[in-house]
């Protein structure tokens, strides 16, 4: 299934889907935490990240929202101590208001010696996971600007028994902040962000069929999927003329060899339509990929 986003062109290349029942309901044990540090921005090369503390002690829970390039979503990590690696899909909701979402791409990864983080892609937007990007209606700036003022803590469900309430504050300020990092991002890969975000014509693939069965056959090692799906991010940097700059996996993956792999079949074998400026010129911009494996 190819899927194009606007303002982020993200094509998917799906071997399958396959979602698990939800279990049945069951009583869940909450904790609250109020924040225990101020939002702190981390202005990365390859992407933007605001970090905040809550709880302290045997209670401290770290959460990040990072973000790889212009758009709605981005990646949560859920960091704590007591997390353990679990099969059931956790689910999360930005509140007050948001649906609580099952997270069927959420993947377990190890901080440190001492902390486990829960990752999943996800949005302030109101529309359910699953839609497909052509099917999302437009989201305007007033639209966005209310729910990152109304949204004031992220629910995460880990397990069928446990979650936690992150008070997190308003989002407003820190998601406008975000968006500042990221034009800032733009701009030193060599890309005008107000020219970008008036394209008429993002990056397409030419040759798709070339290289995706090639980088469907290889999984990373080390990645524990928490559902029967797992999603690693490539992004690419694209000319003018379509040719591939640079690579770069943007969710986190431990297996350097795979990285090695699939970046080079992207830089060799892959060819683009540039993306096409407000007076129709190409210009240099990027393109992400969303790799989607099932695990049988």
């Amino acid at each position: 299934m190819i899927a194009n986003r606007h303002r982020g062109g993200i094509a998917t290349c799906t071997l399958a889907l396959a979602f698990a029942a939800c279990p049945a309901e069951a009583r869940v044990e909450i904790r609250t935490l109020e924040p225990s540090s101020n939002w702190i921005m981390d202005y990365a090369d390859d992407s933007c990240a605001l970090r905040r503390t809550f709880g302290e002690g045997s209670d401290l829970v770290w959460l990040e929202l990072r973000q790889f390039a212009p758009g709605d979503e981005f990646l949560v990590t859920v960091g704590s101590a007591a997390f353990q690696a679990q099969k059931r899909v956790p689910k999360s909701r930005f509140d007050p208001g948001g649906p609580l979402r099952a997270q069927p791409l959420a993947a377990y990864g190890d901080y440190g010696t001492d902390v486990r983080g829960l990752s999943f892609p996800d949005s302030l937007r109101p529309a359910l996971r699953g839609e497909t990007p052509d099917s999302l209606l437009p989201w305007s700036e007033e639209e966005r600007d209310a729910r990152e003022t109304s949204a004031t803590s992220l629910y995460v469900e880990e397990s069928s028994e446990r979650g936690v309430q992150l008070q997190t504050g308003e989002l407003h300020k820190p998601m406008t902040a975000m968006r500042a990092c990221i034009d800032d991002l733009l701009t030193h890969w060599g890309i005008d962000p107000e020219v970008d975000d008036h394209l008429t014509s993002r990056a397409k693939p030419r040759n798709q069929a070339v290289w995706a069965r090639p980088i469907q056959s290889r999984f990373p090692k080390g990645l524990f999927n928490v559902g029967r799906t797992s999603r690693v991010t490539f992004r690419l940097l694209v000319d003018a003329e379509g040719k591939p700059e640079a690579c770069r996996v943007m969710r986190p993956v431990t297996d350097e060899a795979y990285q090695e792999t699939i970046c080079g079949i992207l830089m060799d074998r892959a060819e683009f339509e540039p993306a096409f400026d407000a007076a129709g010129s190409p210009v240099k911009s990027y393109y992400l990929l969303n790799v989607v494996y099932a695990v049988m």
